[in-house]
């Protein structure tokens, strides 16, 4: 079972806004390893294409952007006048909103690779947090986001003759800060509101290294883990406590470690370069005990790694043949899958997002690669600037620190470009088609579901798709949302939220649509609809299997992703607050309560009408073009800039509209799952019956 890290931030810093898009708040991504669940993001990029603003940045750093729903946070520092620098920029446009002086200070020590503003910020969406070295003491500060200052805090000092680096981490009401140093070392945790010390732990090898902790769930438990000054060790993030600790490999760290596969991966570092695998679930001196494998070619320094399903990329920058060399190695054995070479040096560390890989190199060459056991570059883009600082991804944009200017990437429609191809859907990654899936490279690639009734997939069924029981699947979720209970039904088919899902039906995706939708609030990250489902799939390819595959059971840690449910008590609050768009999904007729289906007939006060089917081709029970469907869309009055709720009677068709809204670029769509079935039965709900629909 394939397994993410969990940070204890989550519940602040994820998909708070938006169903599909998320922030970046802190150094390397909302899980702390790089990766987005986002979809649609672009994987080509030039001067006349997909650059959406381009600013100045004064002074430099090395530090990378973090992004809060339409506010950018970065560091900085003026050279000149010694001054280390907070900006808060617009995602939109680019423009500085506010810059503080957060330190003046002498210029420190440091190695020729580091910068003065080399820590990333971190935010929970009401505060932001920086690090920098005043003179020879760590300074911990924290903003609000209008850029007052709520408290500044060292928690002591630090000695490195390559200056510093360590960002923010956040775990619950703490903010954890790695003080590896040649001196008395340490990790401390502060009090997000006060900055007042929580915890700290010693760390007795004092010797300087640069890593920032990442925060994982494993055997149970979640563990601070930290490579760094000689070893590597984890720690109880609530109090500090020390779990486990293995000796070395190596003196000196920067990269940080990335977690899969129930494997920690280490890259490392100076003076001696290694891979590592280590078994998180020991306790004490594990050196002996829990190194799953351990390799020397190929390891990186500075750039940190990434996880993709049971494979571990990077690249080295070893002084050596292997450095601008990327790697893919097997999280379970360490197996080298493939070793390629990308560009002359990089010190970005890779984002990914769907089932492509970021790489950025020092001459501002982005190398997008698909992330698989095969090597494959997608695209190249370049900047042609010098860039030092790994890029962010949030709300379907690349932001990219270069030297001199902050750039944001993304498709838009208010660009132009002469070869611009035929529309596509705004989030086209929710889709599937069959000749995708068809390829012998997607063998093995996707976990397959089959949502339609039991006796048509024992008669046959895509090649090792997994049945599931729709209408079980549909009552059970309407009377219990119970994380254990979900968890057990979901581990009984080996499923986990980090698999790639596609689903079909051949109800016009009204039953796979379900499934999707509920997998998507459990945090399944990477779900798709089959375009045309099983007709388009025996009309394309008719390669059916009776064999019904094995399946190993899974434990998948579940997350409710609230902001994706809408009940009784928010419809009632809307009808006066109108905050959002309440779409009708069903029939004409019982939208104007000309169809008995509960004890009150009609439509929720203010609801706007358009039927579910209307989305999808009648003949080929494909979804309708982008154009088709924003015309549909249009004729409806339904706006894909707010947010909107979809019903139905139980759940079912309004997943139709939801996957279809998400599909057509709307960021924030709730269903409302009980729908008229709770609604049109109880006695606090009132109804409305209009006399018509726009159709």
């Amino acid at each position: 079972m394939t397994k993410r890290p969990y940070l204890g931030m989550l519940s602040v810093l994820l998909l708070v806004s938006s169903s599909h898009a998320e922030n970046w708040p802190g150094w390397r991504g909302p899980r702390g390893d790089g990766t987005s669940s986002e979809m649609g993001i672009p994987i080509r990029w030039g001067k006349t294409e997909n650059i959406l603003w381009k600013v100045p940045i004064p002074g430099t750093g090395h530090s990378s952007p973090i992004v809060w729903e339409n506010r950018i946070f970065l560091t900085t520092c003026l050279e000149n006048e010694q001054k280390r620098v907070l900006l808060c920029l617009d995602r939109r446009d680019g423009i500085v909103l506010w810059e503080r002086i957060v330190v003046t200070a002498r210029l420190e020590r440091k190695h020729k690779l580091n910068s003065y503003a080399s820590s990333t910020p971190a935010t929970d969406g009401k505060y932001v947090w920086v690090t920098f070295l005043d003179n020879s003491n760590l300074l911990v500060a924290c903003y609000d986001f209008a850029g007052n200052v709520i408290w500044k805090k060292s928690p002591g000092e630090f000695f490195s003759p390559h200056g510093f680096c360590s960002p923010p981490v956040l775990f619950g009401n703490l903010v954890i800060i790695n003080g590896d140093q040649d001196a008395e070392a340490f990790i401390v945790a502060l009090d997000k509101s006060t900055g007042a010390e929580r915890w700290r732990a010693d760390r007795p090898n004092r010797t300087r290294s640069y890593c920032p902790p990442i925060i994982v769930e494993a055997a149970g438990k979640k563990q601070l883990v930290l490579s760094g000054s000689k070893c590597v060790a984890a720690y109880d993030p609530e109090t500090g406590k020390q779990l486990w600790i293995i000796d070395g490999p190596t003196e000196q760290y920067v990269a940080g470690l990335v977690f899969s596969e129930n494997i920690l991966f280490l890259t490392a570092g100076f003076p001696e370069y290694h891979l590592m695998g280590i078994r998180p679930d020991g306790e004490g001196n594990v050196t002996h005990t829990h190194v799953a494998w351990h390799e020397r070619i190929g390891a990186a320094y500075v750039p940190s790694p990434i996880a993709h399903g049971p494979y571990f990329f990077l690249v080295s920058d070893r002084p050596n043949s292997d450095n601008g060399k990327a790697s893919c190695l097997d999280a379970r054995t360490g197996k080298r899958m493939w070793m390629e070479r990308l560009g002359r040096h990089h010190s970005a560390s890779p984002v990914s997002a769907g089932d492509h890989l970021y790489f950025l190199d020092d001459d501002g060459q982005m190398f997008v690669l698909k992330a698989g056991p095969k090597f494959e570059v997608v695209c190249r883009n370049s900047l042609d600037e010098e860039c030092h600082a790994s890029p962010a991804i949030s709300q379907r944009q690349i932001f990219i620190r270069t030297v001199k200017n902050l750039y944001c990437i993304g498709a838009d429609a208010r660009v132009a470009f002469a070869d611009k191809k035929a529309e596509t859907y705004p989030l086209a990654d929710l889709l599937l088609e069959v000749a995708e899936l068809a390829k012998p490279e997607s063998s093995g690639k996707f976990r397959v579901l089959d949502a339609r009734p039991k006796a048509q997939y024992v008669a046959g069924h895509i090649p090792d798709a997994l049945w599931v029981d729709h209408a079980d699947w549909s009552k059970e979720f309407a009377r219990n949302q119970d994380p254990e209970s979900w968890a057990k039904r979901l581990g009984a088919l080996g499923l986990a939220t980090e698999n790639r899902v596609v689903i079909y039906d051949d109800n016009q995706t009204k039953d796979a649509a379900r499934i999707w939708w509920i997998l998507r609030y459990w945090g399944f990250r990477n779900v798709r609809l089959l375009n045309g489902g099983w007709k388009a799939w025996v009309a394309e390819v008719n390669k059916v299997s009776r064999e019904e595959p094995a399946i190993t059971r899974s434990n998948p840690k579940l997350t409710p992703q609230m902001d994706r449910l809408a009940v009784k008590v928010d419809i009632l609050k809307n009808i006066k607050s109108k905050q959002f768009q309440v779409i009708d999904a069903r029939s004409q007729q019982e939208f104007c309560g000309e169809t008995n289906t509960a004890k009150n007939n009609g439509a929720i006060p203010g609801a706007m009408h358009r039927e579910w089917s209307d989305a999808i081709d009648p003949k080929t029970g494909r979804f309708k073009s982008p154009q088709e469907l924003r015309q549909i869309l249009k004729e409806s009055g339904i706006d894909t800039d707010k947010p909107a709720v979809t019903y139905c009677q139980s759940g079912g068709r309004a997943a139709v509209m939801a996957f279809t809204l998400e599909l057509m670029g709307m960021k924030e769509v709730r269903n409302y799952y009980r729908s008229w079935a709770e609604w049109g039965n109880a006695d606090d709900t009132p109804v409305e019956k209009p006399k018509g629909s726009k159709k």
